[in-house]
């Protein structure tokens, strides 16, 4: 990471505090400060021999966004010229806030295209795709990933259903799962669960861009690949391992759409997950691990199995979920004991996660599960 020390998120400061001021004056006041703040923001903005003056009228036009977002409507363009090139200001804090500011705009941007003036919309995302794929800055990444987010989160529809947009988003994730130092991947994980929940309650298949085009297909495999491919990294206790599990099991529960390669994957993801949960039983036991701790891994393992089975069972014909659900089932042969197991433990949050798990795969179409009958 280069200049990662200019700001810190966790630390409440000067700055911070005014811009929260600032954001509850336009709430009260409205539009009303707008013939006093639009002059020192243009001012400052016009300010080219201090970062901090450009990086404070950038923030107070993110400050404002949602008090004074009638009259702001008309200097929409004025607004996004002023932070679309703060994505490439050489100062790292200039980028983070202006990755801040457009998204604080983005309902704007988006009902704008979807009159059919997508100008704004395309500048945006693009911007914030290649903070996500160009940056070093940790901090940066974050805003990016997270900006992402708020973007889809706003309208996934008007967003991914453009022809190119399924196929730049899914590879600048993968690109970030691939990537990433540890301390931004958290925000990777939570902006590739956003996209694969959003595109799916809105029937937006990630595999199947609408240009039907064969490179979005690869580049959803692609992010899919790379965030399956990290379950081997971590090591046994891993905090890290945590958000990660509560990633794959968003991404695993959306129906499965790919080559049947894919599959054969879910089925190996299925068995190192079980096998894991073994692992950290085994830690439990020995002492290795108090029993709160692994309960923390075991808990997010078996949500992550779940999710897994909920992924098998919304698979598309021609596809049998019971009969790939089977497979994997029967290369796991330690999951059914472990969930006896985990039925008996006094730990609410295995408890739940447990019997949510044996409720699914009780949901599974015949025969799966007589399977289950042993263990009942």
């Amino acid at each position: 990471d280069d200049d990662d020390d200019d700001d810190d998120d966790t630390v409440w400061n000067l700055r911070k505090s005014a811009a929260a001021g600032l954001d509850m004056i336009s709430s009260f006041l409205g539009d009303d400060i707008l013939p006093i703040l639009l002059p020192n923001v243009q001012a400052c903005l016009n300010d080219t021999g201090d970062w901090r003056t450009r990086e404070a009228a950038i923030l107070a036009l993110g400050a404002v966004s949602h008090g004074c977002h009638s009259g702001l409507a008309q200097h929409l363009d004025a607004i996004l010229s002023a932070a679309l090139p703060g994505l490439r200001d050489p100062r790292p804090m200039v980028r983070v806030i202006s990755c801040w500011t457009l998204t604080r705009y983005s309902r704007q941007v988006i009902m704008r295209a979807t009159e059919g003036d997508r100008r704004g919309l395309d500048a945006v995302l693009a911007g914030i795709l290649e903070r996500l794929l160009q940056d070093r800055n940790r901090v940066v990444q974050v805003s990016a990933c997270g900006s992402l987010s708020t973007l889809i989160e706003e309208d996934a529809a008007c967003v991914l259903r453009v022809e190119g947009y399924v196929d730049s988003i899914c590879g600048a994730l993968a690109f970030g799962l691939n990537g990433y130092g540890r301390r931004a991947m958290r925000a990777v994980y939570d902006a590739t669960s956003v996209v694969v929940l959003c595109a799916h309650e809105h029937g937006i298949p990630l595999s199947s861009a609408p240009s039907s085009s064969s490179s979005s297909s690869s580049q959803h495999q692609q992010m899919l690949g790379c965030l399956i491919g990290k379950l081997d990294t971590f090591a046994d206790g891993d905090p890290e391992l945590l958000p990660y599990l509560d990633c794959l099991s968003n991404v695993c529960s959306v129906p499965c759409r790919e080559r049947p390669e894919h599959v054969a994957d879910l089925e190996g993801l299925f068995v190192k997950l079980d096998n894991m949960i073994e692992r950290y039983v085994i830690a439990m036991d020995s002492g290795a691990f108090d029993a709160e701790e692994a309960g923390r891994f075991i808990e997010h393992l078996l949500d992550a199995v779940d999710g897994l089975v909920q992924g098998f069972q919304a698979m598309p014909p021609p596809a049998n979920p019971a009969l790939a659900l089977g497979r994997a089932f029967d290369a796991a042969p330690s999951l059914g004991p472990h969930l006896v197991r985990a039925a008996q433990s006094s730990l609410p949050s295995i408890l739940t996660a447990t019997f949510g798990l044996l409720g699914d795969l009780l949901a599974t179409p015949p025969p799966f599960p007589a399977r289950l009958l042993p263990f009942l």
